[in-house]
């Protein structure tokens, strides 16, 4: 843990802060030219001046805040929400923060983004709240909006063509998109479903970019309100949050900063499976679902198991854009273990055979067996 500057150019760790990296910030936020601010759950908000050489870098000012997540840097106001249920604004000059107001009424706050005089909570219990910042140093929450899901991460952007839209990031039922009305309050308009649990986005042009913890996905937002997939790669850590810029993206994934970069002129299929661990049950069957997260159709070309007793159906050959499909798997009931693999063959330059693991024991051993309720 604790504070990491990189040089991108190079790719490299330029120093950290604390030298000995033993400090669990969560949030970060570029407040000037070689001042960073960052949030810790028990200590609060502390900023560090990053201006110098590593063995420089020092914590210049702090301020208490229990449970500290999000924030937003409008100059020269800091806005950070806490998990105790509250919005804090910081006023920053020379150097100080001073605390201007505390908004009370939030949940289980994350993320703030701001445009303009208007801002925006994901709130993992709330939704979305809607704030009120044409008094930048007071704001007033003038309310909020259910999210599908559990809302973790949200960004506001405008596209190419002048279309604003928040972007929500709701965990495992994945992406919200919401229009925003004229007093600043979110409207539902489309979800879209990974198989991974989304925590983080963000967008730069027009691409936007969500990750999971396995997975990193960048969409087509040419039409703000209606975004249409491009690509999805697995991640070789797991990931927690992404930032960008144009075609490049930057995961936060575990152990790794893993840069992706993106070709919105190449066209193809991209496979995202529910899962590649099949577990059948006493009804000796199961479903998995094959979502197609790219810009072309994906076309599932076959598939085969070792073991004869095993029959593969799916619901359908030619699974387009955005959409799913199922396969089912079923087994003969001879009163046998099962423990084989399944080979499917699509056309996903990335994945042209997808490996699925059969079998009726699972991993994680237990006395209640699998497909029964599990104990309160």
């Amino acid at each position: 843990g604790g504070l990491i500057v990189w040089d991108l150019e190079d790719s490299a760790i330029l120093g950290t802060y604390p030298p000995d990296g033993h400090s669990r910030y969560h949030q970060i936020e570029l407040i000037s030219d070689g001042l960073v601010v960052v949030t810790h759950r028990d200590r609060g908000i502390e900023i560090i001046d990053v201006s110098g050489e590593p063995s420089t870098y020092l914590m210049t000012e702090s301020w208490p805040l229990t449970g500290a997540s999000g924030m937003a840097w409008s100059p020269p106001f800091l806005y950070v929400t806490s998990q105790n249920g509250e919005l804090l604004t910081l006023e920053f000059d020379n150097g100080s923060l001073t605390p201007t107001s505390t908004v009370e009424g939030l949940e289980s706050p994350w993320e703030f983004v701001v445009q303009g005089d208007r801002g925006w909570v994901s709130d993992n219990t709330l939704g979305i709240v809607a704030v009120d910042l044409s008094e930048p140093s007071n704001p007033v929450i003038v309310g909020s909006i259910e999210t599908v899901g559990g809302a973790l991460d949200i960004t506001h952007h405008t596209n190419s063509s002048g279309q604003e839209a928040l972007y929500v990031a709701t965990g495992s039922t994945g992406l919200q998109v919401f229009s925003i009305d004229t007093n600043g309050l979110p409207k539902d308009e489309s979800v879209v479903s990974y198989s991974t649990s989304i925590v983080s986005v963000t967008a730069d042009e027009d691409n936007l970019w969500v990750v999971g913890h396995e997975d990193v996905a960048v969409l087509d937002i040419s039409d703000g309100l209606s975004p249409k997939p491009i690509s999805v790669e697995e991640t070789p850590g797991f990931g927690m949050h992404i930032e960008a810029q144009g075609t490049t993206g930057w995961v936060a994934d575990w152990g790794h900063l893993a840069i992706y970069e993106v070709n919105n002129s190449i066209s193809s299929p991209s496979l995202d499976p529910s899962t590649t661990s099949v577990l059948i049950g006493n009804s000796r069957e199961a479903t998995v679902s094959i979502g197609n997260r790219g810009a072309a159709d994906l076309n599932l070309l076959g598939a085969i198991s070792e073991d004869p007793r095993v029959t593969i159906l799916s619901s359908q050959e030619v699974i387009s854009s955005g959409e799913d499909a199922e396969v089912v798997i079923s087994v003969v009931d001879d009163s046998l273990p099962i423990d084989t693999t399944i080979c499917l063959a699509t056309n996903d330059p990335d994945s042209p055979s997808l490996i699925l693991t059969v079998s009726d024991q699972s991993e994680i051993q237990s006395s209640v067996s699998y497909g029964e309720p599990a104990p309160d």
